[in-house]
């Protein structure tokens, strides 16, 4: 049994913090895997540069004392880091740093600066982990990149620079009825670029516009592993409502759906789907809508080839692969991976109906390469089919799985 908790050292962090992880209690039962638990529960917040649990007799038979011996980082902490999003394509962030833990509290901190094959920038994010007594979780983001977003026109990109900067807040719940449920709040001013080429076509949505937007969003996740998993389901459903009066120069509403599916298969191998679909009001600007096309949504076209000019206010995809690790494999997942996939998807404007026959597709091979400080790897050998012709093969790097 545990007869009380001791923490060696001066350490920054507040013995109520690190309780929260530790999850030891004077007077319950102790055994030598809830000591390893506690060790890596410590271990993987990165507040410690190094962390030790270990009991010794307490002060009569049947009693232990739990120590624990922590280091604390000497903050701030350099970081350099790649990754990929949905709109953003890949990204590095040569120049982060991070100050988790400045207070002492629990709380996170870290800046990075990041550029990317369609985005540059640098945020601040602050995260509050265990709000009104662990209960919720508060996120805050203040921002600024750089994006280049590209319109078809008579078959030809055209791309279109659009500055942005703002805030955005973003309020989790971590338990009871409302667990899985967030509510957030964006607002965020919005610079395009004058562009000749585009000015006939999208002159509103060329002018400086600030957006003010609440959202309430459903988030799922459970899956057995982040970067590989084997079985589980994320998702996420969020309805956004932009509005105007003084607080935006814009009123839409925007819904967007995402969810993935992973079940095993013989051996080490996996099947995994993604259906993805969103709908905006007519009143959103470009950069507020969707896109098809790309590495990260239909492979096998160019990045938002498949969009109409101006972006569509409808979309529906679904992209689907079978996963076939190979050769060494550790805590973070194969090293080598082999897949086979199949994509669909569709787009459309205001007023348009969907119909079967205005989905795209496309068929392809990957390998993906587990990288030390990258991430995946990812090569794509794609054929993208449009009715009964196809075109050539295309070969794209990218990084991080598609989804």
């Amino acid at each position: 049994m545990v007869e009380r908790v001791e923490l060696t050292g001066p350490p920054r962090t507040r013995p109520d913090v690190v309780q929260r992880y530790l999850l030891l209690a004077e007077g319950e039962p102790l055994h030598a895997e809830d000591l390893l638990a506690a060790r890596q529960r410590l271990s993987d917040t990165g507040f410690f540069r190094s962390v030790d649990v270990y009991a010794r007799p307490g002060s009569e038979k049947g009693l232990v004392v739990v120590v624990v011996d922590v280091q604390e980082h000497r903050w701030p902490q350099y970081r350099f880091k790649g990754g990929h999003g949905e709109l953003d394509g890949w990204y590095v962030a040569p120049v982060g740093f991070v100050f988790d833990n400045f207070s002492g509290h629990g709380h996170r901190l870290d800046w990075e600066s990041y550029v990317g094959s369609h985005v540059d920038g640098e945020t601040l994010h602050y995260q509050h982990p265990h709000l009104f007594a662990d209960t919720a979780v508060l996120d805050v983001d203040l921002f600024s990149q750089d994006q280049s977003l590209p319109h078809y026109i008579r078959g030809a990109a055209v791309h279109e620079t659009v500055a942005t900067g703002g805030i955005r807040l973003r309020y989790t719940a971590k338990r009871g009825r409302f667990r899985s449920l967030y509510g957030q709040l964006r607002t965020q001013t919005y610079r395009p670029e004058a562009n000749v080429e585009l000015d006939p076509l999208l002159h509103g949505d060329l002018q400086r516009k600030r957006v003010t937007a609440l959202g309430l969003g459903l988030q799922a996740d459970t899956r057995d592993h982040v970067g590989h998993p084997t079985h589980g389901f994320w998702g996420r459903a969020v309805l956004e409502q932009a509005i105007g009066a003084g607080f935006g120069d814009l009123w839409f509403t925007k819904l967007t759906a995402d969810g993935r599916w992973y079940a095993p298969l013989k051996g080490r191998n996996v099947v995994a789907v993604r259906v993805h679909g969103g709908l905006v009001t007519a009143g959103a600007p470009f950069y507020e809508r969707y896109y098809l096309g790309g590495p990260y949504s239909l492979r096998g076209f160019d990045w938002a080839e498949l969009s109409p000019a101006g972006w569509g206010t409808r979309l529906l995809s679904m992209q689907s692969e079978l996963r076939f690790p190979f050769g060494a494999e550790d805590l973070a997942g194969p090293r080598h991976t082999g897949v086979i996939y199949y994509d669909a998807g569709g787009i459309w404007l205001p007023g348009e109906v969907p119909v079967p026959m205005d989905l795209h597709h496309s068929i392809g091979l990957g390998y993906r390469r587990r990288m030390r400080v990258l991430g995946m790897l990812r090569f794509d050998l794609s054929l993208p089919v449009r009715g009964i012709t196809a075109d050539v093969f295309q070969l794209n790097v990218n990084l991080g799985h598609a989804f």
